[in-house]
């Protein structure tokens, strides 16, 4: 934020619109030295040149006695043209007072664009620590083709804690970015856990993205048809002439100067929020909320149930279920999300069953299975209700989006998911806490 300058006046020979040259002090006032500009630092200024008018910040050079000028706003809506007779104050501008700022503006999902208005406040901070007003009508954001989510052409875990996926098509996506993996196949026995959920890019190429994973036994390249999806961090940023908004998916940091979250190796973009395409379009229903605010906190339910009777087979005794009850929670990295499900299941054959929701784990979520409820027993079928609703809690996840989705257990047979009117709807809820 520039720095203010008590009783600061003086006169400059200055001409044009360049870097300003400072005179001595005007009749009971100080120069900028005597009131405290400290070499390099940027400082608020005000001039007046006739009926002309300027208000302005730059970096001050006790060498020469120099101020650079950065506008905020004259009277021509352009630096002024200095007549070589100009009076220079220091002074205090309402873009510096950090008023009503972003904490009061909300991103929203407005048509097909996301959407930056005012709501209890209308100031957002810009760079060089000013604070500038968004307009009632706000400012929206299109989707861009860069980030759409893509489809995988195979999948290779390369047996060093390294998984790679190959799209179509060359892609633009930095190392660094956050994405969901999303496997898509029915009953895939411990392979969602392996390469799915929250991921960070560690290396890309021309058509491919590698990460880490947990695991290095799976080389398979069966999976053909799995999901990334990128995190776009939403940035808001003044072009000189007014405010706009940028989605990347360069992640943010705390700026030093002023305390704000601001993109990563630029300074002037400065985080409202953080959401995802599903394909090529902004994304923000029940089942996605795929829109969060960084300063409006609010907390986004993810909701699924299954309309008609779904059926899985099982290889072995345990599996994921991809496209089944599948919810998501997108969060900061200071939040938690948990999932519960309720409804009824049946197996048609003797033996036992359970369902629990199984959120980003390691295949060591395998291993925990006493910990979930066993929701039959020798059973015949058809129905055993799931009753609950029983849950599960991602206590730590990393920032970014997650999926959560069906893990379940059967001894034999095959289990359904009950879909239709008579015995109520199997559903799944995930909770940003």
């Amino acid at each position: 934020m520039p720095g203010l300058l008590d009783r600061a006046g003086v006169s400059t020979a200055t001409t044009g619109a360049g870097t300003i040259t400072l005179g001595s002090a005007l009749s009971g006032l100080q120069t900028f030295a005597n009131a405290g500009a400290l070499d390099g630092f940027p400082y608020m200024y005000r001039i007046e040149d006739s009926s002309g008018w300027e208000v302005s910040y730059g970096t001050y050079t006790s060498s020469g006695t120099t101020i650079t000028r950065n506008l905020i706003a004259s009277s021509t809506g352009a630096l002024l043209s200095l007549s070589g007779s100009a009076l220079i104050f220091g002074t205090l501008s309402g873009f510096e007072i950090a008023q009503n700022i972003a904490t009061g503006c909300r991103l929203s999902l407005s048509g097909a664009n996301l959407l930056l208005t005012p709501r209890n406040g209308f100031m957002v901070p810009t760079a060089g620590g000013l604070f500038r007003r968004l307009g009632s009508s706000g400012i929206t954001l299109a989707p861009n083709s860069a980030y759409d989510s893509r489809t995988t052409t195979n999948r290779v875990s390369n047996g060093t804690g390294t998984a790679t996926l190959t799209f179509g098509a060359a892609h633009s996506w930095p190392v660094g970015s956050r994405i969901l993996v999303e496997g898509q196949g029915g009953n895939v026995t411990n392979i969602r856990s392996l390469y799915d959920g929250a991921r960070q890019i560690s290396a890309v190429a021309s058509t491919t993205i590698s990460f880490g994973v947990s695991s290095t036994s799976d080389a398979s390249t069966a999976d053909t048809n799995g999901k990334v999806t990128v995190i776009q961090y939403i940035y808001v940023y003044y072009t000189g002439s007014g405010l706009a908004l940028e989605g990347s998916p360069i992640v943010p940091v705390q700026d030093a100067a002023t305390g704000l979250m601001v993109k990563t190796g630029d300074s002037s973009r400065f985080l409202v929020g953080m959401a995802a395409q599903n394909g090529s379009a902004w994304v923000n229903d029940a089942t996605r909320p795929w829109l969060r605010n960084w300063y409006d906190r609010e907390k986004p339910v993810s909701k699924s149930n299954i309309n008609a009777n779904t059926t899985a087979s099982f290889t072995s005794a345990y599996g994921f279920f991809a496209n089944i009850l599948r919810t998501y929670a997108m969060t900061w990295a200071d939040e938690q999300y948990e999932s519960h499900y309720g409804g009824p299941i049946g197996k048609d054959s003797t033996g036992q069953m359970w369902v629990a929701p199984a959120p980003e784990s390691t295949p060591d979520i395998l291993s925990a299975a006493a910990s979930y409820v066993a929701v039959g027993n020798d059973l015949a079928g058809p129905i055993s209700y799931l009753g609950g609703p029983y849950g599960a809690r991602n206590a730590n996840p990393a920032e970014g989006l997650h999926l959560v989705e069906p893990m379940a257990y059967a001894s034999a047979g095959t289990m359904t998911f009950y879909g239709v009117a008579n015995f109520g709807y199997c559903h799944a809820s995930t909770r940003v806490r």
